[in-house]
């Protein structure tokens, strides 16, 4: 309860323009005019930042806004912003868009899905320019990630967009066909990918996602994709099985490592056999209710995924001038 205080106490001191609080630490509500529009973002500052400062890019999925990002679901911006804190990176969370009506949820309160790139590219380019400058962040160490929805949302930019990020770390992703075939002009990136094999909301051989009916890959289709598009080496990749630190969660993570070609990128896919939906997380409880299994499957706790994406993204840069 403290710390939800707190936190509304930080958003309510919000003032419009980039964060005036450049050096202040903890979570700051700032806003900024893109595209004729007032948009909103959270950002997570640590304390005593260098010059250069890194910066991840959290994409959430359909969830209540921006502002929902600081529960405690496993892999979520809590996560990040605990880890943030410990390696010395900004932590950007953009606001999305209602595609509906339009609205975000600055501008209107209720479910809002997060920021897509068709709409919101401009926003999020506009935002990162302004960070590297008001912020010293590095241009070339700009790191994207997100999780299911949020993981569509990061590939759509990655597809769309000029090369403008120096890695990213994709989980449980069901790729869109229609978002695979628009990529003919994708530049590869280091890529982390992550899925469960037991994930019941991303499909594993079902090509059509029972809810929306949208198309999408199934996620070993999707991983072979990736490898291509990144032009890494498809037939021979590093094989390894992480430490089984916890036998009771009824899940293995393997590690299949592609290097990268001429001209390419590596691509790290990480299989959670007999995992859910959810990211890896060492700390996550023993125990699921049956409502929990059926809907999101097993927590696999023998490693924290997140960190797993940071130790990956942190040591590639951007090649090419943002």
């Amino acid at each position: 309860m403290i710390c939800r205080c707190v936190v509304i106490l930080v958003l309510l001191a919000a003032v419009p323009g980039i964060a005036r609080a450049s050096g202040t630490a903890g979570w700051v509500e700032g806003r900024i005019n893109a595209g004729g529009r007032l948009r909103h973002y959270l950002l997570f500052q640590p304390e005593s930042l260098p010059s250069g400062v890194p910066l991840v890019l959290f994409l959430q999925g359909n969830r209540p806004g921006m502002r929902s990002v600081t529960g405690s679901a496993a892999g979520g911006a809590v996560e990040w912003s605990q880890l943030a804190r410990l390696e010395k990176f900004i932590l950007l969370v953009p606001d999305g868009t209602d595609h509906k009506t339009g609205e975000t949820s600055g501008e209107r309160q209720g479910r809002l899905p997060a920021v897509t790139a068709g709409g919101d590219a401009e926003f999020i380019g506009r935002l990162l320019d302004e960070l590297v400058r008001s912020h010293k962040v590095d241009p070339f160490r700009i790191y994207v990630t997100g999780h299911a929805g949020g993981a569509v949302k990061a590939a759509d930019l990655l597809l769309a967009t000029r090369p403008r990020f120096a890695a990213a770390a994709l989980f449980s992703l069901a790729l869109p066909s229609a978002l695979a075939s628009s990529g003919a002009g994708y530049r590869p990136c280091p890529l982390m990918l992550m899925y469960g094999t037991a994930d019941p909301l991303v499909p594993g051989d079902r090509t059509v996602l029972q809810r929306s009916g949208e198309t999408v890959m199934p996620y070993r289709e999707s991983a072979g994709w990736w490898v291509v598009a990144n032009r890494a080496e498809a037939a021979d990749p590093a094989l390894s099985l992480l430490p089984d630190l916890d036998p009771r969660d009824g899940c293995r993570i393997r590690k299949a490592a592609y290097r990268a070609l001429k001209g390419g990128a590596p691509v790290m896919v990480y299989t959670v056999e007999g995992g859910g939906h959810a990211i890896p997380a060492r700390a996550h409880g023993a125990t699921a209710s049956a409502a929990e299994r059926r809907f999101e499957g097993l927590t696999c706790r023998d490693a924290d995924g997140i960190v797993l994406a940071w130790e990956f993204m942190k040591g590639f840069r951007l090649s090419d001038k943002p």
